[in-house]
């Protein structure tokens, strides 16, 4: 978990909403007004900020998803916090949120230099009103601008990772990612809920990496060589502004539907070698002690070479061929053995000329050369 952030709120604020409700509302107004400042997130005659569950979780941590959503509750209670829904598709149900007059009154600013009501009162639009779903659609250029914001949001996430070098490990991966989102100003929480699982224990599911950045909510996954269908299900499901997968040491040749980026990470050289050798390794089983053995060999490319040579020819071996397998002895075994050095003795193909008689069982044979090669052919009676 990272750090604490400073965060405050104002006494007034505290006095006439509460002390908690005070400092969600803090952030929230920092969030609108950098929306404002930005000229995004416009709807109805006011800017507004969305956020998932998740994702006010992961800004304070401090709290359980139970306290926020009674704070939610209680700012929205006390007039101080206005919600609204215009999201693009309607399974979407992140909720946007906008700071009411009277609590702007707190702040000495007002959105366009009037108040919004004439009456001074304070009055939902229709479009933040629960029962209005969808209503008009956002013009053209607005949806550019949020389309701009989100590319340039992806291209400073792609940017940023591209000079990530991880572990070749799903955990000590995660931890590395999560390192450089956070020294770069992001909020992230690990192992997030998808909302839409919670209820049903059949389908749990959690993302990687959520992360949250200037209003923006990016939902990351971590992956292996290529993108793993569930990975990709949970993102789908997931509320939030881009989806990433990031895979170590890997590459996709097609971005899959509804996933904004794939993007490769650079993996460390001495865990690139691990793979190479679980890779060609016949018996996958409990790789992770296999990696930890394999650290602490200090593998160099040219032992590596070595390992893979003895391998191929281990694979061939009666040994390991009988029985399905039931004889290879798992990684951990063979790395700890050195079984790299053994001799293999591979048997001779099945081939009439290649048989070659022992020593005792020579009489009444003899070798000749034909086409310049050595044959053994039988002995005629009186020869």
């Amino acid at each position: 978990m990272s750090r604490l952030t400073f965060l405050h709120g104002l006494g007034d604020v505290a006095m006439r909403y509460g002390v908690e409700e005070s400092i969600f509302l803090h952030m929230l107004v920092s969030l609108t007004m950098n929306n404002k400042d930005n000229d995004r997130n416009y709807r109805d005659g006011r800017w507004w900020t969305f956020n998932s569950l998740a994702a006010w979780e992961a800004a304070f941590p401090w709290w359980s998803a139970k306290q926020i959503r009674r704070i939610i509750a209680s700012c929205r209670e006390k007039g101080a916090l206005l919600v609204g829904e215009y999201n693009k598709d309607p399974r979407d149900r992140t909720a946007w949120y906008s700071p009411s007059d009277e609590l702007l009154a707190f702040y000495r600013d007002d959105w366009t230099g009037t108040c919004m009501c004439p009456n001074g009162q304070m009055h939902e639009p229709e479009r933040a009103r629960s029962r209005a779903q969808m209503g008009t659609p956002l013009p053209k250029d607005t949806q550019s601008i949020l389309t701009k914001d989100i590319y340039a949001h992806l291209d400073a996430v792609r940017e940023l990772l591209s000079g990530v070098v991880v572990a070749d490990d799903d955990r000590a991966a995660t931890m590395a990612v999560t390192a450089a989102l956070e020294e770069n100003g992001y909020l992230c929480q690990n192992n997030a809920p998808v909302p839409s699982r919670d209820s049903d224990p059949k389908y749990t599911g959690r993302i990687g990496i959520v992360a949250s950045r200037d209003g923006f909510i990016t939902a990351i996954e971590i992956g292996r060589k290529s993108p793993r269908r569930k990975s990709i299900h949970k993102l789908l499901e997931y509320p939030c502004d881009a989806r990433l997968i990031l895979l170590r040491g890997g590459t996709a040749d097609i971005v899959p539907d509804g996933i904004d980026a794939v993007i490769s990470l650079a993996v460390k050289e001495d865990d690139d070698y691990f793979h190479r050798f679980w890779d060609a390794y016949p018996k996958k089983v409990d790789k992770r002690r296999a990696y930890e053995v394999f650290k602490r060999l200090n593998v160099t490319h040219e032992l590596l070479g070595e390992m893979l040579r003895s391998l191929e020819a281990q694979k061939k071996s009666p040994q390991w061929k009988e029985a399905n397998g039931q004889f290879i002895p798992h990684a951990t075994t063979w790395l700890n053995g050195r079984r790299w050095e053994d001799v293999v003795t591979v048997p001779p193909a099945d081939d009439a000329r290649t048989a070659v008689p022992t020593a005792p069982s020579l009489s009444g044979w003899h070798y000749e050369e034909i086409d310049g090669e050595k044959v053994l052919v039988v002995d005629e009676p009186g020869d």
